[in-house]
């Protein structure tokens, strides 16, 4: 079933191919991108990690979403909040993006000295707009195995989360009800994905 389009994206800027989108971006490249069904149509949407320059020559990352519409044309629906291109010194940083089941699914990551994370967050198109679904995410703050594990399970429609935390070895599972939160497309960057349900930080 097709997915019916917000009003927030009923006027859109056509491009003739994904080429000619990224030709309007100032100094743009492709980090990595996905093709798939996104609105039900059967066609071949496309979502990307684009990295484009500012007027000030700052280098910047944004995900986009660009609707194939039925003149063959894409339209441009979606656009993330925008993060430096520089991931500092801990490399933050997106690191993939598919398609899945009329989704959109980012991974953000980081590494820094002994501490490493990543976490994988779904985006799908409601009435709400491209709202977040859900996040995997895993933390630790010993990449070879000898300190603290999270791993994170968030439900943001259900407002449930189920974390695993090891430490030398040993785990225990815990069962949360979170806030309820709407967070979409539009305002994410991938801060505060990975240690969304951590009290307290383990890195």
């Amino acid at each position: 079933m097709a997915v019916s389009t917000p009003a927030f994206c009923q006027q859109i800027k056509e491009f003739k191919n994904i080429e000619s989108f990224i030709g309007s971006l100032r100094n743009a490249s492709v980090r990595g991108s996905a093709e798939g069904d996104l609105m039900g149509r059967g066609r071949m949407d496309w979502a990307g990690i684009v990295a484009s320059k500012e007027e000030n020559d700052e280098e910047i990352v944004d995900i986009y979403i660009l609707e194939k519409l039925g003149s063959g044309n894409y339209g441009l629906v979606e656009k993330s909040a925008s993060r430096p291109a520089f991931g500092g010194t801990g490399n933050f940083g997106y690191e993939d993006i598919t398609i899945q089941d009329k989704s959109v699914f980012v991974v953000f990551s980081y590494h820094w000295h002994s501490c490493a994370g990543n976490s994988t967050s779904q985006f799908k198109l409601t009435k709400n707009g491209w709202q977040l679904m859900g996040i995997e995410s895993f933390e630790t703050n010993a990449v070879d195995g000898s300190g603290i594990d999270i791993n994170t399970s968030t439900n943001l429609l259900t407002s449930r989360a189920v974390i695993k935390k090891t430490n030398n070895g040993k785990s225990k599972v815990y069962r949360i009800k979170t806030a309820p939160k709407l967070l979409l497309l539009k305002n994410y960057s991938g801060e505060g994905t990975i240690s969304i349900q951590e009290k307290t930080p383990i890195c």
